[in-house]
């Protein structure tokens, strides 16, 4: 429903900018949403991970590392719905 797309648009759009703090803040949202909606996550797992994996080679070193422990995590959060 369009009331899920939401957090998702969200999302997207934190994920995509150049600033690094929004970017952050994109990762710690995808980490929230895999605690808190983990079938709305693993529903939508390819999309998230068209815009996620921009991140895995982001050229800030904080950015890159939040990214991989936030994979680290999921991965153990997600791996049934996977």
């Amino acid at each position: 429903a369009v009331e899920e797309m939401e957090p998702l648009q969200k999302l997207y759009n934190l994920l995509e900018v150049k600033e690094f703090k929004t970017q952050m803040e994109g990762v710690a949202l995808f980490l929230d949403l895999c605690k808190t909606s983990p079938q709305l996550t693993s529903t939508n797992t390819i999309q998230i991970f068209d815009y996620f994996v921009l991140r895995i080679g982001d050229t800030h070193k904080r950015v890159k590392q939040k990214v991989l422990d936030v994979l680290a995590e999921i991965i153990g959060i997600l791996r049934d719905g996977l």
